[in-house]
């Protein structure tokens, strides 16, 4: 299938081309063929669809709008070219959850959306592409934790509506 706006990738091969054209870093886009460019950034696309939010999941209707979004597949899609493991590198990166000893137990949380913790643990894209996901506000959904569990006493206790996650409660 070819690439084509709004279905299979965020970005044009062409826009690619103009954000990369004065890049210092950027010899793998700029030396590589148009097929391999349209490729890499499908690949991209697809693989960045798969952990945004429902408003920014392929299809979209074009113009597509979100610079930062855009510009993380093309970056993306750059460093598939100068580094082909990437396609298919999987983080074995364990994520500690829960504690339990004895009676006392504690569930660890982070306070952003679920979806962000977990790609900045696991390191599923690079670094700057992650920054620019986290920026363009396509990260993160209603899977955002909303209350805090606290479990090894005689019940369950939820954190109180009133305060957030930043204040405490006396």
């Amino acid at each position: 299938m070819a690439l084509t706006l709004g279905v299979n990738s965020y970005s044009t091969v062409a826009d690619a081309d103009v954000y990369f054209a004065d890049s210092l870093g950027a010899n793998a886009w700029v030396n590589a063929g148009l097929t391999d460019k349209a490729n890499s950034l499908v690949s991209a696309s697809r693989k960045v669809s798969l952990y945004v939010k429902g408003t920014c999941k392929l299809p979209l209707t074009p113009p597509i709008t979100n610079l930062n979004l855009i510009v993380a597949v093309q970056e993306l899609a750059l460093a598939f070219l100068a580094n082909a493991s990437l396609l298919s590198s999987v983080s074995t990166t364990k994520v500690l959850k829960r504690a339990k000893a004895g009676s006392v137990e504690v569930e660890y949380f982070a306070p952003s959306s679920a979806a962000t913790a977990l790609l900045t643990k696991n390191k599923v894209f690079p670094d700057n592409v992650q920054k620019l996901l986290v920026e363009s506000e396509c990260l993160g959904s209603s899977a955002s934790i909303s209350s805090v569990i606290v479990s090894g006493t005689h019940g369950k206790s939820n954190q109180c509506d009133d305060y957030g996650r930043t204040q405490g409660y006396y």
